[in-house]
């Protein structure tokens, strides 16, 4: 013989609402959460999706107009509350000389989000550089969303990004990579 438990609500140790079931859906709700909208309810903080893309080609560039890096993700939001944690891991390098600087620049959807603070160059000597970044934004819509990474020169030289070390031959960085994580506010 099967046992059943019927209940509304489950209250912690204190006595105060911990879980709600819904009696029509028979779905479970907290206190203080989110509604996806697949109808599941999860608490602020919850990981909601994560997308990831990875750039391997080897791109260079001595301009000093702001152009995309080929370093994109995309991310359709479940909830236009939820915050957008866009994290980037790049391989980059300078071709000719010390002299050269790589500024960076986060796009989305073509509008310019974010500048990075640190810059690539002579700073951080030799010819291979890698570095990660984590920026936090407010989903500005449920429909698909696009962040790019863009990048200028100081003119001086060629820098740029993936297998960097390739070119003569040598090991090294070959690939980099974008992470978009939703989560719940």
């Amino acid at each position: 013989m099967a046992s059943i438990l019927n209940v509304d609500q489950i209250n912690n140790a204190a006595g105060t609402s911990a879980v709600t079931i819904d009696p029509s859906t028979g779905k479970a709700s907290f206190p203080n959460s989110v509604i996806i909208p697949n109808g599941a309810t999860l608490p602020a903080g919850s990981v909601l999706q994560v997308e990831q893309n990875t750039y391997a080609t080897w791109t260079t560039t001595s301009s000093t107009s702001w152009g995309f890096t080929g370093l994109s993700c995309q991310i359709t939001p479940k909830l236009i509350s939820s915050e957008l944690l866009v994290h980037i891991t790049i391989a980059g390098g300078y071709l000719s000389s010390t002299n050269e600087i790589m500024y960076l620049a986060l796009y989305r959807d073509g509008s310019l989000v974010s500048r990075l603070d640190e810059t690539f160059g002579h700073v951080y000597g030799g010819n291979g550089i890698s570095g990660a970044w984590t920026f936090r934004h407010t989903a500005p819509t449920t429909s698909i969303t696009t962040y790019q990474l863009y990048w200028t020169t100081n003119n001086i030289g060629i820098i740029g990004i993936n297998n960097y070390a390739g070119r003569i031959g040598a090991s090294g960085n070959t690939k980099s990579t974008m992470t978009i994580t939703e989560i719940a506010q």
